[in-house]
């Protein structure tokens, strides 16, 4: 009888390590490290990544409110939508079957416009522009952000003069 003998795979790399050595040897598996206990991140360490969370979110709001679309056509007042929301409760608690589900329908279109009016509310927006120059200047420098970026999603010249972000001046990463 001959032995019969696999031929070397020709896809394999010489040299290679054999899929069984790629498992950890004990002396380097997590559980046989010296020192393995689980380290927790230093209190300032914590701080600054809730305020990097902070920093973002309040850039988020800003901008996404920069980006509501302007409703077309006769502008509805707040109190006029509040009025109607009241209403379509109303019609839905008394509807049954069909004319309930257009009326849950109904319902939910008008809390959407109506947050979308609360949101386009000059107020607001003013708020969230007073928040954002706080923020926008040291979010740059960590994030890398330029004035020409600023402008391209539209924030305004004049709010990022507020926020001491300069033209011309690219923002650089700082090693905080």
């Amino acid at each position: 009888m001959t032995s019969h003998t696999t031929p070397p795979n020709r896809h394999a790399k010489r040299n290679s390590p054999d899929v069984n050595s790629l498992h950890e040897s004990p002396a380097t598996a997590p559980q046989a490290r010296e020192g393995s206990e689980r380290r927790s991140l230093a209190p300032s360490h914590k701080q600054a990544l809730a305020r990097g969370r902070s920093e973002a979110a309040i850039v988020n709001r800003y901008l996404l409110a920069l980006g509501t679309t302007k409703r077309r056509g006769r502008p509805i007042s707040k109190e006029r939508m509040t009025t109607r929301v009241d209403a379509a409760h109303q019609q839905l608690a008394a509807s049954t079957g069909l004319a309930k589900l257009l009326a849950a329908q109904e319902l939910r279109d008008l809390e959407h416009a109506l947050s979308e009016i609360r949101q386009r509310d000059p107020a607001n927006l003013r708020s969230l522009e007073a928040a954002f120059v706080r923020v926008a200047a040291r979010f740059s420098v960590r994030r890398g952000i330029s004035y020409g970026a600023w402008r391209e999603v539209g924030v305004p010249a004049a709010i990022l003069q507020r926020a001491k972000i300069r033209r011309g001046t690219s923002q650089t990463r700082s090693a905080e």
